[in-house]
């Protein structure tokens, strides 16, 4: 059984760390609305302030050079203005999702501070322009274009410390990206490794989400256990997960009220859990999904349902601020049934979201 780190985190607050001698910056979410964004961004997320680290092999943004036209940063919300040199004027606004590399430049305008970015692949390939960091987060991509590709790691990045293969998911940790001449390198998390990737085999798309779901479980940054309660049935989450994640049905158990069959995990359900993980960075572990004994008619049986029994390391033990973020992250996300400590008590000691 893998446990979750006990350190907390701030609802709706992330920090990112970039390499040993980069400088993070921590945001947090404010009250009012978005100037820079036409819809209200519920979460801002941080984007990581770029510093030159001495010594290693052509360390810099290289954010007007070739990546295969994917970034280290993508835009969190539509319609996000896209700003000229002076600020002032909107050179165009941008979508969820499209992706660029920071340079190091920044400067502030009306309380918001901008990044230079230059725009890779999607509607405006190659166009550059000033961001406000609210509406910035690292993206995820996944490996492409073959298998048995390098990771290093190294001042000339001469170290090869694991391969990874296509459909990998790699996960961008920094905004540092690496030049040797002849190719760009993204440092990511991948397949349980953190190092370099050349940009020729990383390409957008993060696959499915219960794929995502596990390459997030594999890279610690949430929990799918590997057992019923004591149980090795195959009805674990961790096994439901993969079946999911190579398009076959889930196991249910075949114990107390469990129906012993098998059910495909509905897309409701996967897309709130990666969400929970990825849009508002939850580190949480899965005590049950289709598997375990549930009350006769339960969702869990459905594929619509998932078992929570620790949220940022803290295991739910009773009423408390955490348990119910996380209970009103899964109403957000569109959650039919959400019961937990302080709606409900049989469920003092987990919480509980259906779909």
């Amino acid at each position: 059984m893998r446990y979750v780190s006990l350190s907390t985190k701030p609802f709706f607050t992330t920090r990112w760390t970039s390499a040993a001698a980069s400088l993070a910056l921590t945001l947090s979410l404010g009250a009012c609305v978005a100037e820079d964004l036409e819809i209200v961004e519920e979460e801002p997320v941080l984007v990581d302030e770029q510093l030159e680290k001495a010594g290693t092999l052509n360390v810099g943004n290289w954010a007007d050079q070739d990546t295969n036209g994917v970034g280290t940063h993508r835009i969190t919300g539509d319609g996000v203005n896209i700003r000229a040199d002076n600020l002032s004027q909107v050179n165009f606004v941008a979508a969820a999702g499209e992706q660029m590399v920071l340079s190091y430049a920044s400067q502030s305008f009306n309380g918001y501070t901008y990044y230079e970015a230059y725009f890779k692949g999607g509607a405006h390939d190659g166009a550059r322009g000033w961001v406000a960091s609210d509406f910035l987060a690292h993206t995820q991509l996944s490996v492409c274009n073959g298998n048995g590709i390098n990771v290093r790691t190294g001042s000339q990045l001469q170290n090869v410390i694991g391969t990874v293969d296509a459909g990998d998911q790699a996960f961008v940790i920094s905004g540092t990206v690496r030049n040797t001449g002849a190719h760009r390198y993204f440092e990511v998390s991948a397949a349980g490794l953190q190092g370099f990737v050349a940009t020729d085999f990383l390409c957008a798309g993060g696959g499915s989400d219960a794929q995502q779901i596990l390459s997030r479980h594999n890279n610690s940054q949430l929990t799918l256990w590997d057992q019923t309660f004591g149980r090795f049935d195959g009805a674990d989450p961790l096994s439901n997960i993969e079946d999911a994640a190579a398009g076959i049905p889930a196991q249910t158990s075949c114990y107390g009220t469990a129906p012993c069959n098998q059910v495909f995990l509905k897309d409701g359900l996967l897309n709130g859990m990666l969400s929970l993980s990825r849009d508002f960075g939850f580190d949480y572990f899965v005590t049950s999904i289709a598997g375990a004994s549930h009350s006769a008619t339960s969702l869990h049986y459905q594929g619509r349902a998932v078992d929570v029994g620790t949220v940022n390391g803290v295991f739910i033990n009773g009423d408390s601020p955490t348990a119910r973020a996380f209970m009103d992250a899964c109403r957000a996300l569109g959650a039919i049934e959400v019961l937990g400590p302080s709606n409900d008590p049989f469920h003092q000691d987990h919480i509980h979201c259906a779909w």
